[in-house]
């Protein structure tokens, strides 16, 4: 019965470290392509972000808007 319990208990941090793998993974996935994006173009690329209020932006303004909202979303982290 002990063991079972135990295994009750360890189940939210394997959830937990599973979550954080896959969302890992993910930024490692979006890192790859903004790589290859930035190698690619120039900083002053025009670019086009149908929902934003104006569409046409440079690759510049992208990158600062990028690097805003991860640094936001990080310092949520563990809160």
């Amino acid at each position: 019965m002990f063991a079972a319990k135990r295994h009750q208990l360890a189940a939210p941090g394997r959830a937990r470290l599973h979550n954080d793998l896959r969302r890992i993974g993910r930024y490692r996935r979006m890192w790859e392509h903004a790589a290859a994006t930035i190698d690619a173009l120039a900083i002053d690329a025009l670019g086009h972000v149908p929902w934003w209020p104006r569409p046409d932006v440079k690759l510049f303004n992208v990158m600062v808007h990028v690097l805003t909202e991860t640094s936001r979303r990080c310092r949520c982290v563990g809160r």
